[in-house]
């Protein structure tokens, strides 16, 4: 079985706060599965959420997080999700 192509996978808004001026996209992915969506596609999609409440922009920030969705025999990681966070950043418009 070979693994979905990079272009399958997808960054999702999974968290997002104006108030907090704060994105966080995610992907998920088996044990299996190496292929990661394209960073500039995380980058944009970002922007375009931070532009859209009345920042100027959006830049990664913090470490990527990875959370284990299920395990299998052995303790083993089965399927995970990798969050990257984003900050807004200049100043809203009201």
């Amino acid at each position: 079985m070979s693994s979905p192509a990079l272009a399958e996978k997808q960054w999702l808004v999974t968290d997002a706060s104006r108030s907090d001026a704060v994105v966080k996209l995610s992907y998920e992915r088996n044990e299996f599965q190496r292929a990661r969506p394209p960073q500039e596609q995380a980058d944009h999609l970002a922007t375009q959420i931070c532009t859209g409440w009345g920042y100027t922009a959006a830049v990664q920030f913090g470490s990527e997080e990875t959370t284990c969705l299920s395990r299998r025999g052995f303790g083993n990681c089965g399927r995970r999700r990798i969050t990257l966070p984003y900050q807004c950043t200049g100043s809203p418009s009201n």
